[in-house]
């Protein structure tokens, strides 16, 4: 492909990239621009592939500020993106490990996306926990009003707003989790795209989906979360609540790596595997509304724990 036609194929790329901003998917469109700009700097080199990162992360920003978004959020998405693809760059030029990209990753798009919670909730003179739940606090006053009006009318009198205000006070205690995992999901996603498109090349690491295990540190790590629940302070409690939500956001997807590998050995469509990773959870989901004790989440969290110590892939493939 010449020059001409490489730089047009990139463009469309980088529109089509940046699509998803138009249907509200900010994240998505972010994995998107930045495997893009990463692999115009491993087929072009340095040179273009940093001019590719600074137009398309300004073509980012603009989009955001002319759809809806605002010109601050649009800055601060540019600056995830040029952040993000940067590092994501070094890591894949310089045959780094895919866990090491994922975590430049993850930091890029952290970086931006805090600078533009919390300047966002200070225009609003908020918190950034109230900031992110004052559409859901709404919601939530809305329906403590219509129940109480429902019980009302039945005779019965229970104060259904203090249970709502409980709800809201976790849910927002739960943000600094929230707010790690989708860094992690994001860096994730777009280390993922990066690392297919880079198979069967020199800088291949070799990296699947269906072989991620928990460690014994991040094991060692989920422990000392769930130990400092029974700490008598408020502060250290929301540390440990935070910390083993994100342990155990890790475990289930160590949870559903094993599926992965259990799937890959009997079904080969990718699109018919994901239809069965849906179907399971789905099918899960609806099944916990009758045994909450058979919750899918945990489930796969439980399983993804005891993979770390029975190795069950390795059991698998020697049985076979």
């Amino acid at each position: 492909m010449n020059d001409n036609n490489y730089t047009m194929f990139t463009v469309m790329r980088t529109m089509v990239s940046l699509l998803p901003l138009l249907l509200g998917l900010p994240m998505l469109s972010f994995c998107f621009c930045v495997q893009n700009m990463v692999m115009n700097t491993v087929l072009k080199g340095e040179v273009y592939g940093g001019v590719s990162i600074l137009v398309t992360s300004a073509l980012g920003g603009l989009i955001c500020a002319f759809c809806g978004y605002g010109a601050a959020y649009g800055g601060f998405f540019a600056l995830q993106l040029a952040l993000g693809a940067a590092l994501c760059t070094v890591s894949a030029v310089t045959g780094r490990s895919f866990s090491t990209g994922l975590l430049l990753t993850a930091v890029g798009y952290g970086l931006g996306n805090i600078l533009q919670l919390g300047h966002s909730a200070n225009e609003a003179g908020l918190s950034v926990a109230d900031y992110m739940f004052s559409g859901v606090q709404e919601e939530l006053d809305r329906m403590s009003a219509s129940y109480e009006a429902q019980l009302a009318a039945s005779g019965v009198d229970i104060d259904v707003s203090q249970f709502m205000d409980m709800l809201s006070d976790g849910l927002k205690s739960c943000v600094p989790a929230y707010i790690v995992i989708s860094c992690i999901l994001a860096g994730y996603i777009a280390m993922w795209m990066v690392s297919r498109a880079l198979r069967q090349t020199p800088l291949d690491n070799g990296h699947s989906f269906a072989f991620i295990r928990l460690s014994i540190p991040s094991l060692c790590f989920g422990g000392a979360m769930l130990a400092l629940l029974f700490v008598p302070s408020d502060t250290v409690k929301l540390v440990g609540v935070n910390g083993f939500i994100v342990f155990g956001a890790l475990a289930f997807a160590a949870g559903m790596s094993l599926i992965e590998f259990l799937l890959r050995r009997k079904v080969k469509g990718l699109f018919a595997r994901i239809a069965l990773h849906a179907l399971i959870i789905f099918g899960g989901l609806a099944l916990s509304a009758f045994l909450p004790f058979a919750n899918i989440f945990i489930l796969y969290a439980l399983l993804g724990i005891v993979d770390c110590f029975v190795s069950v892939r390795k059991k698998v493939t020697a049985a076979s």
